[in-house]
């Protein structure tokens, strides 16, 4: 009775060991893609981008013309440059909150100088310069990059984009005029 105890003690171990291992083969993949800051050069397969500026508006051209988003407007400043041998066809970008929702690029680009448009081939060795443009709610976000390769290919990255209205402009305020003297 005492070998059955024991074996019997074994084998429950045994069985939770072999679950927790199965387990771990089971468990859905962590993508770890890199974290780069704006400024910094991102590899993304033979793509390399640089994301140099942000700004949020209002609204986008004037008068009629005039665009308003539903949120806010962030506009991402980029260079991309193709230093692979191969021409390269590039997505559309997207941002991603700090919860994990993606918002695609704006197609309407109108009173946009410097946009990069929506089709951009890319021969070996050019370089692009420009402007991306998201209607999203005003908040930090992550710019996924991409090589532009078959989606189980894929080679991406993420850029941060910290939540930044600018300086405030420089206002000249007058000197306070000087309170009448309290001595009696």
């Amino acid at each position: 009775m005492g070998l059955n105890t024991e074996v019997s003690r074994r084998i429950p171990a045994g069985l939770v060991a072999l679950a927790a291992a199965l387990s771990l083969g089971c468990s859905p993949r962590v993508n770890r893609e890199a974290v780069y800051k704006m400024g910094e050069e991102v590899k993304a397969g033979s793509v390399v981008y640089t994301v140099t500026d942000s700004e949020w508006r209002m609204h986008l051209g004037d008068g009629f013309d005039q665009l308003v988003p539903k949120h806010r407007f962030l506009l991402v400043r980029l260079n991309i440059h193709n230093a692979g041998d191969a021409e390269t066809a590039l997505p559309l970008l997207q941002v991603e909150d700090g919860q994990g929702k993606a918002f695609m690029e704006e197609s309407e680009l109108k009173g946009v100088p410097d946009a990069l448009g929506l089709l951009r081939i890319m021969p070996p060795d050019a370089t692009l310069r420009g402007v991306i443009v998201f209607d999203v709610p005003s908040a930090a976000y992550r710019l996924r990059v991409s090589d532009g390769g078959a989606l189980e290919e894929e080679r991406t990255a993420l850029v941060e984009i910290p939540l930044d209205f600018g300086a405030p402009p420089a206002i000249d305020l007058p000197e306070p005029a000087s309170a009448p003297s309290a001595e009696r």
